[in-house]
């Protein structure tokens, strides 16, 4: 008998939804924690749910980056685009869709760094697949919580577009012209994606629905993107439909070649590093570090259109990483470092009679410490930025991960 009934987890979760819905449209709108139940890290990103079946970034390029990753959980994945979706029964598929497998997804969710979010109702999954992301302790974000976060982003975007006759004006034009548009013709969801649109013409979008460029899986896009303010997050993804939204609702970035630059920074992630500690390498200070790097890499608009641009940057910044390693400072505080693991635990416990047994784990934190101290100094007397240290720092400890 299975452990879960995923119809009533569906049910629960529809009964959430409309318990919350009349606070966010009431005066007294809920916090984000209300919604969600539990604290987010400070440092966030969000990966907006994607009906087209192209590929979003990479999960495993945005853990070095970011302390909490939102992913959206598909039921359904895409093997080739135009093709007919195929639902999701085995791990592989998962895998295929998310670049994680369950597994793998459990480790990270449980460790805070990645945050899953079901895109659709609990019942619409293969239940073999998501039980174990049920499972008590583990985060998660329902489907009737991230409607609710939407809900709560859309009313904030038409607060702040206009009047209430602008509104009034936009949900009357949109329930007139949805009609005409490529919309589906279902009672349930032409209500839904008049609201959805509704919003989009608020904010001044309506010309490009009138001449066939965008369609309802645009207007979708819109309210996830919006929902990255209610959550506080920074939006990524590299699905085209971002680049068609975002760029007409202001330029906003859609993501950037994160992949290539951990690549050629030599910090990305492999497989023959246990994933567990390769998460662990990249905390808050480590993770800020590498977001100063990438912005100054893409500070550059010559970085971001041509590739042979972005691969100087990145050896230049190899050249000082290397420059940095060879400093005399860094050399003996990493010998100290290594004093502290191999030859400290055997002299306090000579001295003491055994009496006083030291963990291993101490010894290596002591000695990441010194060494860490050590780097920090032979940066600041090179005058390099401090992001360089931290990211020899991050590859000395993936080097002791392998």
């Amino acid at each position: 008998m299975p452990e879960y009934n995923l119809k009533k987890l569906a049910l629960d979760d529809e009964k959430l939804f409309y318990e919350f819905a009349p606070r966010i449209e009431g005066q007294e709108t809920p916090k984000l924690e209300e919604l969600l139940g539990f604290q987010l890290s400070e440092n966030r990103c969000f990966i907006p749910s994607v009906p087209c079946g192209d590929t979003t970034s990479s999960v495993m390029s945005l853990v070095p980056l970011y302390q909490t990753i939102l992913l959206p959980i598909y039921p359904d994945y895409w093997p080739h685009k135009g093709n007919e979706m195929i639902r999701i029964i085995e791990d592989t598929m998962f895998k295929r869709q998310h670049g994680v497998t369950p597994n793998d997804l459990i480790l990270l969710a449980e460790k805070g760094r990645v945050i899953p979010y079901f895109s659709r109702p609990y019942d619409r999954y293969n239940e073999k697949i998501i039980e174990p992301l049920l499972q008590p302790g583990t985060p998660r974000i329902s489907y009737a919580t991230m409607m609710l976060i939407r809900n709560l982003a859309m009313i904030t975007a038409v607060e702040t577009a206009g009047n209430e006759t602008d509104w009034t004006n936009a949900r009357n034009l949109a329930a007139k012209e949805i009609g005409n548009l490529d919309f589906p013709r279902e009672k349930e969801l032409a209500h839904n994606c008049t609201i959805c649109l509704s919003v989009c013409y608020a904010l001044g979008l309506r010309k490009y629905f009138e001449t066939s460029e965008f369609g309802f899986h645009h207007a979708c896009f819109v309210t996830y993107a919006l929902s990255t303010q209610s959550l506080d997050a920074v939006l990524q993804t590299e699905c085209p439909l971002a680049r068609d939204v975002l760029s007409n609702m202001g330029n906003l970035p859609e993501g950037i070649p994160i992949e290539y630059i951990l690549k050629g920074l030599k910090v990305k992630y492999s497989p023959d590093i246990p994933l567990e500690e390769y998460v662990d390498v990249f905390d808050s200070k480590t993770s800020r570090a590498l977001r100063e790097i990438l912005s100054n890499i893409l500070g550059d608009p010559l970085s971001k259109k041509y590739t042979e641009r972005l691969n100087a940057k990145i050896y230049d910044l190899n050249r000082q990483v290397e420059e940095l390693a060879e400093a005399k400072t860094a050399k003996i505080f990493e010998a100290v470092s290594d004093m502290a693991l191999y030859g400290g635990k055997k002299l306090i416990e000579s001295q003491t009679q055994k009496l006083v047994r030291v963990p291993r784990k101490g010894f290596i934190r002591l000695g990441e410490w010194l060494a860490s101290r050590g780097i920090d100094l032979a940066a600041k007397r090179q005058k390099k930025d401090w992001s360089i240290a931290q990211l020899y720092k991050a590859r000395c400890k993936l080097k002791r991960c392998k």
